[in-house]
C-alpha cells in the first residue's frame, strides 16, 4: 500500500503527540555536535529531538543556548511544531538535514523575522551607504528639446551626495533616540507584494532574494493642486538582497529601488516636460 507524503506527515505528528504524553524526556544543557535538529547533542537526529522541540513549543520545558539554535531547523526564528515535524522527517529519511524554505510566504517570513531578530539584539552596529543616480530621457521646454538644459537638469538631479551613516544601537536604541524596531519595521514587507522569492544556504544562514511587484502611481489633478505639476506618474521596482547568519539575524541588506518618472509642470509660463529614470541603492552592513 502506498502512503502519500502528506499522510506520512500526519502519522508522524500523531506519533509525536503520543510520545509527548507517555515519555518524560529532559532537555540536555549542551550540544556536542553542530547537527541541525540534534537538540539533545547525542550525534543523532531522531524522535527524542523532536520531542524536546515540541515540549518547548507547548511550554512544558524550555530550550536555551545551543539546543535552542539546533531546534530551529527551518530557520524562521520561531521554535514550534513545524520544526518538530521536520526533525521527525529527517529521522526517517523523508527530508534533508538542512531544509531551506521554498514557499514565497516562508521566505518572506524568514526575511521579516531576521529584521525583528536584528532589532532585538542587545548591541548592533549598523553601517549604511546610499547611492542615487538619475538618467534623463527627455527634458522639453514648451515642446522644444535643448541639450544644454537637459544636461544641466540631469546634473542637478545627480548633484546630491549621500554620506555614509553609522548607527550604534544598545538595547534597541541609539544615543539620539532612534529605535531599531521602528527603523526596521519600515523595511518589512508583505508576501502579497512579492513577485518572486528565493532562499539559498549561505554559510550557516541564508541568502534571500526578493523581487516586489512593480508599482505604478498616477497622481490626479487634486493630488497635484498647488504643486505646480500638471501631471505626474511614476513606476517603481524594488529588489531586496538579504544575508542572514545562523541565528536568523541580518548580516547584509541590499535594498535596490529603480523606476521611471514622467511629469509636466509650468514654471513662469513655460511648460516643462520631464522623463527620467532613477536608481537608488541602500546597503546596510550589520555587526553584533
Amino acid at each position: 500500500m502506498k502512503i502519500t507524503k502528506r499522510f506520512s506527515a500526519i502519522l508522524l505528528s500523531v506519533v509525536l503527540l503520543l510520545t509527548l504524553v507517555t515519555l518524560p524526556v529532559a532537555a540536555e544543557e549542551a550540544v556536542q555536535q553542530d547537527i541541525k535538529g540534534d537538540v539533545d547533542g547525542d550525534g543523532n537526529v531522531n524522535s527524542s529531538d523532536a520531542l524536546l522541540v515540541l515540549k518547548h513549543a507547548v511550554k512544558k520545558s524550555e530550550l536555551t543556548g545551543k539546543p535552542l539554535q539546533q531546534a530551529d531547523v527551518n530557520k524562521d526564528g520561531v521554535i514550534n511544531s513545524s520544526d518538530a515535524l521536520v526533525i521527525l522527517k529527517i529521522s526517517v529519511g523523508m527530508e534533508e538535514e538542512d531544509p531551506k524554505p521554498s514557499d514565497k510566504e516562508d521566505i518572506v517570513a524568514l526575511y521579516n523575522t531576521s529584521l525583528i531578530n536584528s532589532a532585538e539584539q542587545s548591541k548592533l552596529v549598523l553601517d549604511i551607504s546610499t547611492d542615487v543616480s538619475v538618467k534623463v530621457n527627455k527634458f522639453l521646454l514648451d515642446g522644444e528639446e535643448n541639450e544644454e538644459l537637459t544636461k544641466i537638469f540631469e546634473d542637478s538631479l545627480n548633484e546630491t551626495e549621500y554620506e555614509d551613516l553609522k548607527l550604534t544601537f544598545v538595547n534597541g536604541e541609539t544615543e539620539d533616540g532612534i529605535i531599531a524596531a521602528d527603523l526596521f519595521s519600515t523595511l518589512a514587507i508583505s508576501a502579497d507584494d512579492v513577485e518572486t522569492a528565493t532562499a539559498v544556504p549561505h554559510g550557516d544562514g541564508y541568502k534571500v532574494t526578493l523581487k516586489l511587484y512593480p508599482v505604478s502611481e498616477t497622481y490626479s489633478e487634486d493630488d497635484l493642486a498647488g504643486s505646480g505639476y500638471e501631471s505626474y506618474k511614476e513606476n517603481v521596482n524594488i529588489e531586496i538582497l538579504a544575508v542572514t547568519d545562523g541565528q536568523g539575524r541580518l548580516m547584509l541588506l541590499d535594498y535596490y529601488t529603480y523606476g521611471n518618472v514622467k511629469a509636466t509642470a509650468t514654471e513662469e509660463g513655460v511648460k516643462v516636460t520631464m522623463d527620467f529614470d532613477m536608481e537608488e541603492r541602500e546597503v546596510m552592513s550589520f555587526a553584533y
